[in-house]
Order: C-alpha cells, then structure tokens, then sequence
C-alpha cells in the first residue's frame, strides 16, 4: 500500500467497527526522519499499523506479530475523533468517497 491509498482507503472495511459515521477509522502521520527521508505512520481502526518510506521502504505485517501493537494502535484511531476540532480539511488528500482527510497543523 502506498501512502496515497492509505488516504484513500474506504471507511466500509470497517463496518461495525465504528460507533458513528464521524468516527475516525485510519490515521496517516508523516515523520520526517532526516531532510531526505519521510517515514509514514498509517494505523486502521482494526489495529492493523505499518511504516512506510519515502524512499520505497516499508515494515509491514507487524500488527500480525505483535499484539501490543494492535492494541497500540486502536487506542490511538479510537482517540483519533477526540482530536478532530483541531483537525483542518485538506482538500489535496480528499477521499474517493468526495469526504476529505484531516489534518493537525504542525506548527
């Protein structure tokens, strides 16, 4: 999976996962690492967590090893709602549904 279809990865693989239609179900966090090298944390509602790499890198399948991080992970999804009225649309990363992604601002 590349970072563009974790942003556009569709809500209804997790039905009954979700408590309401504005739940957060995936969150997609860039980490630069050094000036060359982005990492891309993407986690799922299902506790499902990989890392991606702007130079073609990943560490995927870790949630299949690690119960931990499962758990980890949908901590983090679930809180994600918690989160959202600090969150701007960003209209460049707008799903295939037509909802658009959010995001914190870094400054």
């Amino acid at each position: 999976m590349t970072r563009s279809a974790a942003l556009h990865f569709p809500a209804k693989q997790f039905n009954g996962m979700l408590p309401s239609k504005d739940s957060v179900y995936g969150m997609v966090i860039d980490m630069p690492m050094d000036p060359r090298t982005v990492a891309t944390l993407v986690v799922y509602i299902n506790g499902a967590a990989n890392l991606y790499f702007n130079n073609g890198g990943s560490y995927t399948g870790a949630s299949q090893r690690y119960q931990s991080l499962v758990q980890a992970s949908r901590l983090l999804v679930i809180n994600g709602t918690r989160i959202l009225p600090e969150a701007k649309k960003d209209q460049a990363a707008e799903h295939a549904s037509g909802t658009a992604a959010q995001h914190l601002p870094s400054d």
